[in-house]
């Protein structure tokens, strides 16, 4: 038992994700915070949890005012702390057993900018909230919201990602593997499943964020889970030409293929330098569809990975519908909103290891219709 432990409120009820924040700008009538009403740095907001600490009196009733408590709570937004003196009040709200931190909204931007509260040694669940210099719909290196009409349309998402993992076995006869594969998910979200999602990466680089699990198995995994779209058969033509390769849905709205590998493979590595055609016959959900990629020269990492020949995954933008595209975060193992999830957790690698620290070799992207999540791929179709 501990006096004091911070819990703060999700939109998702889990405590994960985008958190219960209210903002007030300048003299206007709260709002709640979402990606499509950002805070502005500067702003005063407000946090919603339980947890500051006991009150005098009996704590079945509702306060007529606010009640401070002296927990000497730090506010942590994006990996920065919050000067004291900008967490203006922390302590019992007017609803009954709900505490409030009141703090200024930092100079800082992202959709989904990691929030904690931290008392004493003991730290609260991280959630998350949008901020943007101009508020309104939230924008970071990591989404395409900006322009969209997200609460009246929702979002409709997909992509094709292809990968080599090349491992170091000292063990023989392993030695030196190589795999090269292609994933792919296409799937929607509508506003209420949006909002309350804890999108699709990191917002801000060198911030950190904690996600609770219980049992023996750690997953990241998003308890919002999206509605798939049938895009029908992929086929995949490569540098070196010939028949293209069909990838069909191992189950609705998501794709994966074994394109090659070496060291006992059947078949050879498929990726190199070139130029790649993503071409979609359409489905029920998805309509036909053209892509096309020009993947740069490979790189390679030496014993401490660093890169010997630096780093050709530069950002690249797509022109597909009219919008800018990124390419995506990855998860490289299973989640369990994918039919035929094992259980195995998620590993990220996340964008900013693509320019310098990373330790496999990157994924490169096709975007086929709007920006996606991150690929949830499930067990290889050989």
């Amino acid at each position: 038992m501990v006096a004091r432990s911070v819990g703060l409120f999700t939109r998702n009820a889990a405590g994960s994700g985008p958190g219960i924040v209210q903002l007030y700008h300048g003299t206007e009538k709260p709002t709640f915070n979402d990606i499509s009403n950002s805070a502005i740095p500067g702003d005063a907001a407000v946090l919603w949890g339980t947890g500051l600490g006991p009150v005098t009196g009996d704590e079945t009733q509702q306060p007529v005012v606010p009640v401070p408590l002296a927990a000497n709570a730090e506010v942590w937004v994006g990996g920065q702390q919050v000067p004291p003196a900008a967490v203006v009040f922390q302590g019992r709200s007017t609803s009954t057993g709900e505490d409030q931190i009141n703090f200024t909204v930092p100079n800082i931007s992202g959709c989904y900018v990691p929030v904690f509260v931290k008392v004493g040694n003991i730290v609260s669940n991280t959630v998350s909230m949008s901020i943007g210099a101009s508020g309104g719909t939230c924008s970071d290196p990591l989404t395409n919201y900006t322009g969209l009409n997200l609460q009246s349309n929702g979002l409709r998402q997909g992509s094709l990602t292809l990968l080599r993992i090349a491992e170091q076995n000292q063990l023989p006869p392993f030695g030196t593997m190589a795999t090269d594969a292609a994933t792919g998910l296409f799937d929607s979200y509508n506003w209420t499943q949006l909002a309350a999602s804890r999108g699709i990466g990191v917002s801000v680089y060198g911030a950190c964020t904690v996600y609770a699990f219980s049992g023996i198995l750690a997953t990241t995994a998003d308890i919002i889970a999206p509605t798939y779209l049938d895009a029908g058969t992929l086929s995949l033509v490569g540098p070196a030409g010939g028949s293209p390769i069909s990838i069909t849905a191992t189950n609705k709205g998501v794709y994966n293929k074994l394109l090659g590998g070496s060291n006992g493979f059947p078949a050879p590595p498929y990726l190199s330098p070139g130029s790649y055609t993503l071409t979609g016959t359409g489905g029920a959900d998805v309509g036909p569809f053209t892509s096309t990629l020009n993947l740069p020269a490979d790189f390679h990492l030496d014993q401490h990975g660093r890169h010997r020949f630096g780093d050709p995954f530069q950002r690249r933008d797509r022109e597909l519908d009219g919008r800018r595209r990124l390419p995506p975060d990855p998860r490289l193992l299973g989640d369990p909103h994918v039919p035929g999830y094992r259980g195995r957790g998620d590993v990220h690698l996340p964008r900013a290891s693509l320019r310098g620290r990373l330790h496999r070799p990157a994924p490169t992207s096709f975007w086929p219709c709007r920006r996606r999540r991150s690929p949830r791929p499930t067990p290889w179709e050989g």
